[in-house]
C-alpha cells in the first residue's frame, strides 16, 4: 500500500516535470509546512545535461515582488 506522503512526493515530481514557460507555479522549499510558499511565473527553464527535456532549474518571477529568481525544480509544489 502507498502511503499519503509517498503519493504526495510522487505527485510533486510530476508537477515539475510537466512545468513549462508561462506557467504559474506554487513554490515552497519545504514539504513539511503549508505556510512558507509563494506563487511565481516561469520565464525560462534549464534542462538536464543528460536529457535536456527533463527540467532541473527554472527562472521564475515572484508575482508579489517582481523579483526574478532561479529555483531548483524540486521546490515546485504545483502548477496553477
Amino acid at each position: 500500500m502507498v502511503s499519503f506522503k509517498e503519493l504526495r512526493l510522487s505527485l510533486d515530481a510530476i508537477a515539475f516535470l510537466s512545468a513549462k514557460c508561462g506557467d504559474f507555479v506554487v513554490i515552497s522549499p519545504s514539504l513539511d509546512t503549508d505556510v512558507d510558499w509563494w506563487v511565481g511565473r516561469i520565464i525560462n527553464r534549464v534542462g538536464n545535461s543528460v536529457d535536456p527535456s527533463v527540467n532541473t532549474l527554472f527562472q521564475v518571477v515572484d508575482i508579489d515582488t517582481g523579483k526574478v529568481l532561479t529555483v531548483n525544480a524540486d521546490v515546485i509544489r504545483g502548477i496553477i
